[in-house]
């Protein structure tokens, strides 16, 4: 048994040095925020087990490898329950899943991402990188959208795909936006020199290159190898 560790720093780095624990207990709060925000920055290889007094995290739990969520003062016959189920999922079944974790999640073209590993229930669902649309953070964080318009939550900041998505084929075209080059649909200037980019399978989506972003987007689209389709700047 490892721990107690009690700040959002102390987690990343215990994380970073070990990251192969059979069960984690976590509190929800924790000094310098909370647990997701150390998880949003080094993920757990394993599942965790949420003890806190807050009952308003329970989805983002279970969205962060979370098997339970047991409200403070833990009840026994809960904790026993809790890890009867835990002794259920890490049989084979759960091994296995954590070996493609480990080796298809991290499975990169050169340094960059071919694809996302998800938790869908008790399966893991791979997300390929080329069928993502596009990149969108929200209040509650960041989400992939596909060229169907599902989307997928993910336990990454916008800054981690920036660095792990190929260049080629995604530009982050404002603080909320990544857009993948083959979604472009159509992209509108204006007198102001403001640029807009619609993209195919989003009708409500109009995206406002920031102004910082302008002259490297310009760049990104001049230069970035096509397969014969094009794109209207008007």
């Amino acid at each position: 048994m490892c721990g107690p560790v009690s700040s959002v720093a102390g987690v990343v780095d215990l994380l970073t040095k070990e990251n192969d624990f059979d069960l984690i207990f976590a509190d929800i709060k924790i000094d310098g925020g909370t647990v997701f925000d150390a998880f949003n920055r080094c993920v757990p290889n394993s599942f965790v087990v949420f003890t806190t007094a807050y009952d308003n995290y329970a989805l983002k739990a279970f969205k962060n490898n979370g098997i339970d969520y047991l409200l403070k003062p833990i009840d026994i016959d809960e904790l026993e329950e809790t890890l009867d189920r835990f002794e259920r999922c890490s049989g084979s079944k759960y091994n296995q899943h954590k070996e493609l974790m480990h080796r298809l999640a991290n499975e990169r073209v050169g340094p960059y991402k071919r694809r996302f590993l998800l938790n869908f229930r008790d399966e893991l669902y791979m997300l390929e990188t080329y069928n993502i649309a596009y990149f969108l953070k929200e209040d509650n964080g960041v989400v992939a959208c596909d060229f169907s318009g599902k989307k997928y939550n993910l336990s990454y900041t916008m800054q981690q795909l920036e660095s792990c998505l190929d260049p080629a084929g995604f530009f982050r075209v404002n603080r909320q936006y990544i857009i993948n080059f083959k979604a472009i649909k159509n992209i509108y200037t204006s007198f102001l020199s403001k640029m807009r980019v619609s993209l195919k399978g989003c009708d409500d989506c109009n995206i406002i290159v920031s102004r910082d972003r302008s002259r490297g987007f310009r760049e990104w689209i001049e230069n970035i190898r096509t397969t014969g389709k094009s794109v209207w700047i008007s």
